[in-house]
């Protein structure tokens, strides 16, 4: 599992105001949903494909969607070992919202996913040829999606009679 956490924090008037809200996680809502979406539009696309997802005879390639090839150099026939848990199809994202928080997990439940998108974790092959980590998705958007809270803290603070 990648752990991403992203605590916004603001000043003591807008803290006071959204004491006053009766569901501060559903204020967050459209905050959350647009950060989740960015972050996964991000983090879940393809490093370009390099040499090694070219077929070339008497060598293995990796055919993304598939796994292993093998083309034979005598005759070009290729042995497939079809080993690939599809990283592309396997992304989700769950929403929890209570009245006073509010959550996005975006995940993938590839085996190899942390390998390929978590920074601790991430193999150098994958770093190497450019796959994003989610770690380094959420630090490139980091202003942004400050910008998507304070919109939300300011629409909720306006909703409520306050200043924003």
């Amino acid at each position: 599992m990648i752990d991403v956490t992203v605590e916004i924090q603001g000043a003591d008037v807008i803290v006071r105001g959204l004491d006053k809200l009766s569901n501060f996680g559903q204020a967050m809502k459209p905050a959350i949903v647009r950060s989740a979406d960015l972050v996964r539009a991000e983090v879940s696309q393809y490093a370009p494909s390099t040499s090694a997802n070219l077929p070339v005879a008497g060598r293995t390639f990796y055919l993304r969607g598939t796994g292993p090839v093998y083309v034979r150099k005598t005759d070009g026939q290729h042995t497939v070992r079809k080993t690939s848990q599809m990283l592309n199809r396997k992304w989700s994202t769950k929403y929890r919202f209570t009245s006073n928080d509010a959550e996005a997990i975006i995940g993938n439940n590839a085996t190899y996913a942390p390998y390929v998108h978590d920074e601790r974790k991430q193999a150098r092959f994958h770093k190497a040829r450019g796959w994003r980590t989610a770690q380094a998705t959420v630090t490139k958007y980091r202003d942004r999606i400050r910008g998507f809270f304070e919109q939300a803290v300011r629409d909720a603070l306006a909703q409520a009679g306050l200043k924003g």
